[in-house]
């Protein structure tokens, strides 16, 4: 038996339902196969998400929340890498087990692991780095095949430019395509992924072009109203290049991430933490001199839309990151700002995450661990329902949820305290920009569409049966991978095997129990440059507001 996955970052059932009329090869997939709107972690994130995915656990057991994550004994963040995550992936297990293995690009598997077969890594990978594949020569192979060959995504949009930004996709696309052929063409494989990063990156940036009733659908927008749509029908077209070759004994999955919708506010956590006394500045003159600022509007949005407003676009990813800090430090309110001795929580990361500054956690913690970190949450909890849009005074919180009602695991510690979840979708809170804004809430820069927690499943070829699943969480999909390849299941693994989606006939499912993984203690493969164009890389696609 052999597995083929084929992952389009950010697929999204809400839009590709009404288009699978005009995408043939994934209606065939869709309708002659099994389905499920496949739920993703919190935050949904592709680094969780994809994370998740590959060891079928949630982020307390993996270790890995964000792409930028606080690191330990600081408040300063980090890039994470594959060496961050604290769970053996589903190619390890199967290379363990003696199966043949090809990864193309999924994220944050670089540095790329050993394993039985190839291994390309996903983003973020530093541009100068030439050991981005396992094993080592097939870097240097990909780099004759493509001497351009794109890991991250390479471009934003820009007014006026997007053709360049869509070539840049399509371009991509094809290179992925052609490693993840030539591989299956000439290697033995029992399981084989290859991971789309376009789908996540058009919808992001164009998605105003296609949805009428965006705010920013102006100018030249409605122009590329079917940019999105053309993109899934060049996947669509291409799909073939692998589905080739497969047989008779082979399962494929498509599935995305996370899913996606329209972005129209940004919600600005840290603003209202200081509104509400969690946060407190410091009182020394600068401070103070920036915080008045800030009250009287002088603020990086503003200055953002100003800039814009002159026509001076294509600010984004315009300016060193390194530079960017220094002098966003300097003329705006930052966490350095802040009077850790005298503040219990703040934001930091991207769809609502607040963490409580606990003493013996952060390197200035002042919330003792116990009665008083209770008492802190459930105060900020109690408070949430008070966030409300400036402009219309509607409540923008839905609910919120300790950390423990979302994860469980070794690593629970870095998990958000708090994890909150907006009314309206199109509200996302941002913490990780600091102090964008000094209102709680106004219209998103950047990007015109984000995640969502429902992302796609789809599962047709052997094994598989026609079945409407309902809901599947992203962590079924490892365990049910294993089964299909007669690979037995870590008990310790959060998902589970979808046995609705899989033909009686099947054997049945074997477990193993969870074994010492051995695995060494995180340390970052990048330089300081290279963590700062990490940094950067991630700044232009929208991670740092």
């Amino acid at each position: 038996m052999r597995v083929l996955v084929i992952a389009l970052d950010g697929a999204t059932f809400d839009i590709l339902t009404p288009w699978l009329d005009q995408l043939p090869t994934l209606k065939k997939l869709h309708d002659e196969g099994a389905k499920a709107s496949l739920m993703t972690t919190f935050p949904p994130i592709t680094a969780a998400a994809w994370n998740s995915f590959a060891t079928g656990k949630n982020p307390a057991k993996h270790g890995i929340f964000e792409f930028l994550q606080r690191r330990e004994g600081s408040y300063d963040v980090e890039t994470m890498t594959a060496n961050h995550r604290k769970a053996r992936t589903l190619w390890r297990i199967l290379s363990d087990a003696g199966k043949n293995v090809i990864v193309v690009n999924v994220p944050v598997t670089y540095p790329p692991e050993p394993v039985n077969g190839s291994l390309v890594a996903g983003m973020p990978v530093p541009a100068n780095r030439r050991d981005f594949a396992h094993p080592p020569e097939l870097t240097q192979e990909i780099m004759q095949w493509f001497p351009d060959y794109s890991i991250n995504a390479t471009s934003v949009y820009i007014r006026g430019r997007a053709e360049d930004f869509l070539n840049d996709i399509r371009r991509e696309l094809n290179q992925r395509l052609t490693v993840a052929e030539r591989l299956m063409q000439r290697q033995d494989w029992d399981f084989a992924m290859i991971h789309i990063l376009g789908t996540d990156r058009i919808q992001h940036e164009f998605w105003h072009c296609m949805d009428e009733s965006h705010p920013k659908h102006t100018g030249e927008a409605p122009r590329y109203k079917n940019a999105i749509l053309e993109y899934y029908q060049e996947i669509d077209r291409n799909l073939h290049r692998l589905l080739d070759l497969t047989d008779e004994k082979t399962s494929v999955f498509v599935i995305s991430d996370h899913g996606f919708g329209p972005l129209h506010q940004f919600v600005y956590l840290n603003t209202w933490l200081l509104a509400e006394g969690f946060l407190v500045l410091k009182k020394n003159g600068l401070t103070r001199l920036k915080s008045l600022a800030f009250r009287l509007g002088f603020s990086p949005t503003n200055i953002y839309k100003l800039v814009a407003m002159l026509g001076l676009g294509g600010v984004r990813g315009g300016m060193d990151m390194g530079k960017r800090q220094q002098l966003l430090d300097m003329l705006f309110l930052s966490l350095r700002d802040v009077d850790w001795s005298k503040t219990k929580a703040y934001a930091r990361g991207n769809f609502g995450q607040i963490f409580l500054n606990v003493k013996g956690r952060e390197p200035e913690g002042i919330v003792e661990p116990g009665v008083d970190y209770d008492k802190t949450v459930w105060e900020i909890i109690k408070r949430l329902p008070n966030l409300k849009d400036p402009q219309t005074g509607q409540p923008l919180v839905a609910r919120a949820e300790k950390r423990d009602a979302l994860f469980n695991g070794a690593y629970l510690n870095r998990a958000p305290d708090i994890a909150v979840f907006m009314k309206e979708e199109t509200y996302v809170p941002l913490g990780t920009a600091d102090f964008p804004a000094n209102t709680v809430a106004e219209a998103a820069v950047g990007n015109t569409g984000d995640h969502r927690f429902n992302g796609i499943l789809v599962m047709n070829g052997y094994g598989i049966q026609q079945a409407d699943l309902g809901e599947a969480s992203l962590m079924d999909v490892a365990p049910t991978v294993l089964h299909l390849l007669g690979v037995p299941v870590p008990k310790d693994m959060d998902g589970k095997v979808l046995l609705s989606a899989l033909t009686p006939d099947l054997h049945a499912v074997q477990y193993i129990d969870v074994v010492d993984e051995s695995l060494p203690a995180a340390r970052s493969p990048y330089s300081a440059e290279e963590e700062a164009e990490m940094t950067q890389h991630l700044a232009d696609l929208g991670y740092l507001g």
